[in-house]
């Protein structure tokens, strides 16, 4: 669809404007929502730990009654069974919430056999307290955690006469032995009426007791019938299974739960007393109520301003849309290659006239551009040639593998060099030396890249063929000597110098004679896969400091090893996300291709490097092996 100038200048300006007011919107809700969030969890985790404070303070005024009951008997001499009843009486009758009270002592200390209780009425029943007597009180699980635990609150139960209730028990000690325990429960309905009374508008409580199972809840039904696990698992909301963990762990913090029709935002907190942990559930939509209150009025005033800017650009738009429509016409014809295209009428002095004007001058240019970089593009094609002929002349003075060496029978030989631009710094050699079965072999880093470092590399690989193809000058004095010859003409304005590791390879004996002028020392690799790296000293680069002495070492290539060489651009090649290929990468590919000849492990290493570096090379990269034959 095409839009005319008018319509494209408002959208040009409306749109952003939208996109700008839409992103100052979002962070606004963003930041309010993150702050209506931290503010409401605040409120919740406050409200969590009251209601979990509350009723731990009313547990404990209940625990209480037993622990007194529990110092009477422990500090008093002996009492009957009426006198026991009594003593539990009061303790019903001064605190309502108890409905039920029992002793039992062992027969270990005063009062022996005793199991008196005393209970409320159950349920629709009247009348005043109800007293008897124990069956096989020892057997109870509350005295038993008396005795043996030191007492406490159990786990909630349904009681014989229907009751919802939790013990609580404690130990009569006497003598440092506990010859008896006194009990009380309470009625969880009590706690649930505490919960809701003081929970806040659109909340529901949730308790839970040590193992999990539900003492309150918004759904009555779950009630000491449902848990977390079972919840979890018969209902399929894992949410569920991660809150009941956090809860029996006695943990505090904030949760979410993805639950039928709505998200919700559970606030739990232990109850230290029993065990028990409380949780505040609420909507999601009750904590995002601030952030899309906020966001209804942010969205009427960016509709206002948006309409009046969008009139304002209309107004303004009909005045500029007509000296527009002559430089459309003007640019159209420059794009249809018409060179001498010119804007008419471009006298008046707002800034459609010097837009117009500065079309022309423009104009005007451009043709002086086009020719100029007509000119400049020729020049690059000629350079760009040179430098192909150049690359081409500098790989012709590289050995070709394998050609005119007619005595490499016992030795398997091949090399890989890779520029990382159009000419190379890198340079090997080898060649037949005047001594019968003996190769000079060389392998070489010239300082920097490009044009320079090629130059200095074929002056340096013409030195040291000319002092080594006899055989008889030793590596240490072939590289003394090359030092003090490049360092001749190499002035400290265009000082460059090379690293390189210079050998003769005996074919019959497979022993190395070598020097290094500060190059990576090579590896020998055997047939097994094991390996170790060249000793000797190296010397200093050649072409960096007059008057060096560069000494020599010897190794010996038992039938089937290899000797494995290679520039820094191996070892420093840089992945795209800034890891180096390192030493270590290369001594675990060099363990896979033991057993290789020289051909597949060189080009089996630059591959790697390659591929390593996403085919982006930061250096030269060189890679020589010489194998001696099994």
């Amino acid at each position: 669809m095409k839009l005319s100038i008018r319509s494209k200048l408002i959208l040009a300006i409306g749109l952003p404007l939208l996109a700008v007011y839409l992103g100052v919107i979002w962070l606004d809700y963003v930041r309010t929502k993150d702050v209506s969030i931290a503010q409401t969890q605040a409120n919740l985790r406050s409200q969590a730990r009251a209601q979990s404070a509350r009723v731990e303070a009313a547990l404990v005024g209940i625990s209480r009654v037993a622990d007194h009951a529990a110092d009477v008997l422990t500090a008093g001499d002996e009492m009957s069974r009426e006198a026991t009843w009594k003593l539990l009486e009061r303790a019903l009758e001064r605190t309502p919430p108890i409905l039920w009270a029992g002793i039992v002592l062992d027969g270990n200390g005063s009062g022996a056999g005793l199991a008196p209780y005393v209970r409320r009425p159950s349920a629709g029943v009247d009348g005043g307290l109800v007293e008897g007597e124990l069956p096989e009180p020892t057997s109870r699980d509350w005295y038993r955690r008396a005795v043996e635990g030191g007492g406490g609150w159990g786990e909630p139960f349904i009681s014989d006469n229907g009751r919802f209730v939790s013990i609580y028990s404690v130990p009569v000690i006497r003598d440092g032995q506990p010859i008896g325990a006194v009990a009380v429960d309470v009625d969880i309905d009590w706690l649930r009426r505490i919960w809701q009374e003081h929970r806040v508008e659109d909340e529901e409580v949730i308790v839970v007791s040590r193992q999990g199972m539900f003492l309150c809840h918004p759904d009555e039904t779950c009630v000491m019938t449902e848990s977390t696990t079972s919840m979890a698992e018969t209902h399929n909301m894992p949410d569920w299974r991660h809150l009941g963990e956090a809860m029996v762990a006695g943990s505090e913090g904030v949760q979410t739960l993805d639950t039928p029709g709505e998200r919700k935002w559970a606030v739990y907190s232990p109850i230290d007393a029993t065990g028990w942990s409380y949780a505040a559930v609420v909507p999601e939509s009750r904590v995002l109520a601030p952030v899309y209150e906020y966001l209804e009025v942010e969205i009427g005033i960016l509709l206002i301003a948006l309409g009046l800017v969008e009139l304002i650009v209309l107004v303004v738009s009909v005045t500029m849309t007509r000296p527009i429509q002559n430089l459309a016409r003007a640019v159209g014809d420059l794009g249809v290659g018409d060179l001498d295209a010119k804007v008419a009428g471009a006298e008046s002095s707002d800034e459609i006239g010097e837009v117009a004007r500065a079309f022309n001058k423009m104009v005007d240019h451009l043709n002086d551009h086009v020719q100029e970089l007509s000119r400049q593009t020729a020049a690059r094609e000629a350079t760009l040639s040179e430098l192909r002929v150049a690359r081409t002349i500098q790989e012709s003075m590289l050995p070709v593998n394998g050609e005119n060496l007619p005595n490499m029978g016992s030795v398997s030989l091949h090399a890989v060099n890779h520029p990382a631009k159009e000419v190379a710094g890198d340079f090997y050699d080898y060649f037949e030396t005047e001594r019968p079965g003996v190769l000079g072999v060389l392998i070489a880093d010239v300082s920097g890249k490009g044009v320079p470092a090629a130059l200095f590399m074929a002056v340096a690989k013409t030195v040291i063929r000319n002092l080594a193809r006899g055989g008889d000058l030793p590596p240490g004095e072939v590289l003394t000597r090359a030092n003090q010859l490049l360092l001749e003409n190499n002035d400290d304005q265009s000082l460059m110098f090379v690293t390189l590791f210079f050998f003769y390879y005996d074919t019959k004996t497979g022993t190395v004679t070598y020097a290094n002028a500060g190059h990576n020392r090579p590896f020998v690799l055997s047939l097994d896969g094991r390996m170790r790296k060249v000793d000797g000293q190296s010397g200093p680069l050649l072409g960096a400091l007059e008057d060096r002495v560069y000494a020599q070492g010897e190794e010996t290539l038992q039938a089937g090893e290899a000797l494995v060489m290679y520039t820094d651009g191996v070892t420093e090649a840089m992945a795209p996300e800034g890891v180096q290929f390192g030493e270590e990468r290369l001594v675990k590919l060099l363990g896979e291709l033991a057993g290789s000849d020289a051909r597949r492990l060189s080009e089996r290493i630059v591959r790697e490097v390659d591929t390593f570096e996403d085919h982006r090379h930061g250096d030269d990269i060189t890679v020589l092996a010489v194998q001696r034959r099994a």
